[in-house]
């Protein structure tokens, strides 16, 4: 285990209707890591991100994160963890159509005081879109959509942010401009966890993790 660890999952097994997703699954994560975690389709990497992310409760084992036993948590606490401790970015955006992007981005905060408007403002600022906070997702193309996306999840400044296929709907030179803010980010010292299938987000990864049919294959530091 890593001894700067923030994630630390001991085995982890999960089922459905039944049949394994994830297998005895043991693997840590360093604080200030940026790792990418590939596999092809159905092999439990969207799984596993659930939870890490405390989105999926019905698993066997022992998931901490950031110091947290998620398992012991009540649904309070699991809601305040996701909330505040864990950032969550998704293939699709998740925004609300009738909301400004600065009321997007602060949704986390359940209202947007004057003071969450301008928290909301320095995270638009932080993923490079200062001057869009009163524009509506509508307005925006999907590379912008994902940065409003990225910047609610920035909004309580969390300590991990978990990605699940953030350029998978996006073309080729947007995704490129996306990859380049979440190296920005780690850069400033964020932890990421990022499940693609992206070559070039794994060769800009410092640590690739495989898994195949559930199971660990494979955790290699890239390049």
């Amino acid at each position: 285990m890593l001894a700067d660890a923030i994630v630390v999952l001991s085995g982890i097994d999960k089922e459905f209707d039944g049949e394994p997703v994830l297998r005895r699954i043991s693997l840590s994560l360093g604080r200030g890591e940026l790792v990418a975690l590939v596999g092809r389709s159905g092999s439990g990497k969207s799984t596993l991100l659930h939870i890490i992310g405390g989105l999926d409760r019905a698993f066997r084992g022992s998931a901490r994160v950031l110091g947290l036993d998620l398992a012991t948590l009540g649904d309070r606490e699991l809601a305040d963890f996701r909330n505040r401790r864990v950032g969550l970015v998704f293939q699709s955006f998740h925004l609300l159509d009738h909301l400004t992007c600065g009321e997007n981005v602060a949704l986390p905060a359940f209202f947007a005081t004057a003071k969450r408007v301008g928290d909301a403002r320095e995270a638009l600022d932080r993923v490079g879109l200062a001057d869009f906070a009163t524009k509506l997702p509508g307005q925006l193309s999907g590379g912008q959509k994902q940065r409003v996306a990225i910047a609610r999840a920035l909004f309580h400044r969390p300590d991990l942010l978990l990605a699940d296929e953030p350029t998978g709907n996006l073309d080729t030179e947007t995704g490129q401009k996306i990859l380049e803010l979440f190296q920005a980010l780690h850069g400033d010292g964020l932890t990421l966890l990022i499940v693609t299938h992206e070559e070039r987000i794994s060769r800009a990864a410092r640590r690739v993790i495989q898994l195949e049919d559930g199971r660990l294959l494979s955790s290699e530091a890239s390049g």
